[in-house]
């Protein structure tokens, strides 16, 4: 085993999980110097060359040192080093100035634009991602793991999928909220792509009905003609329909030979 691969498993034996891109920078450092353990300021000068010359940001390289240095000091830690090189070098030559820190401080984006954004989108889901970033603060991945289900439209309330970064899981929104997700909800049967229970996937089939009775129609019987706002039904799809389904539907349809029935010829 190498020098690295001992650093990675007294990390795992302490109960660390190093990230991936702090063993890519400390395999990295390593192919530009000839002995990694005994590395000296010439090495960590000529890397710093290298990593300015990858045009990456202040705290990129910052990160890239920081990481470099846990593993010196894990070096010292088991007496293979008597110093860690990289903490007297990182004070000279990574010293923060605020020039440095504004050029890499991240650039909010205003109310005013993110209204601009929600209002300019006009697909109901991508609508309903955007109001849900930006109300609830929902994390990316949590907004990828919610199911219908965990959405309250009545209580203005979402319960998220428990995460190890989070312990307060029920977030609440306001009335603007509600709206845009009552309406990616009412359109979201008619989107016949995808299936499953997932918030922002679209199913495989649609639902019909209406006060008396709800049906399910298989995706590969129908089709959606957006533009004319109706269901397309094909004639054996639409014979299975019970009638108690078809008073006071919710949604316009057109029966014909659609997908799943060919035209027979005459």
């Amino acid at each position: 085993m190498t020098l690295i691969d001992d650093f990675v498993a007294d990390c795992q034996l302490r109960g660390i999980r190093y990230p991936k891109t702090a063993i890519y920078y400390i395999r990295d450092f390593a192919t530009t110097c000839e002995d990694l353990q005994n590395a000296n300021r010439a090495d960590l000068k000529r890397y710093l060359a290298i990593l300015r010359g990858r045009n990456l940001k202040q705290s990129s390289i910052m990160k890239a040192y920081n990481h470099l240095s846990g593993f010196y000091e894990y070096l010292v830690d088991e007496e293979l080093v008597t110093v860690n090189p990289v903490a007297s070098f990182r004070k000279r030559y990574l010293q923060t100035y605020k020039e440095q820190i504004a050029q890499d401080v991240r650039q909010l984006i205003s109310i005013e634009d993110a209204s601009r954004l929600v209002n300019s989108t006009l697909d109901s889901r991508d609508k309903a991602i955007l109001i849900l970033l930006f109300k609830t603060g929902m994390r990316a991945n949590e907004l990828l793991a919610l199911d219908v289900g965990d959405v309250d439209i009545l209580k203005m309330e979402i319960r998220l999928k428990p995460t190890t970064k989070r312990s307060n899981r029920l977030l609440f929104f306001d009335e603007e909220t509600a709206a845009i997700l009552g309406a990616w909800l009412r359109a979201r049967p008619l989107r016949s792509t995808i299936g499953g229970k997932n918030m922002t996937e679209e199913k495989e089939w649609v639902r019909l009905g209406g006060k008396d009775g709800v049906c399910l129609v298989e995706g590969e019987d129908y089709t959606v003609d957006r533009e004319a706002g109706l269901l397309k039904i094909n004639e054996k799809a639409w014979a299975k329909v019970p009638a108690r389904c078809i008073k006071d539907m919710d949604v316009q349809v057109d029966v014909g030979v659609y997908p799943g029935e060919e035209r027979e010829e005459k």
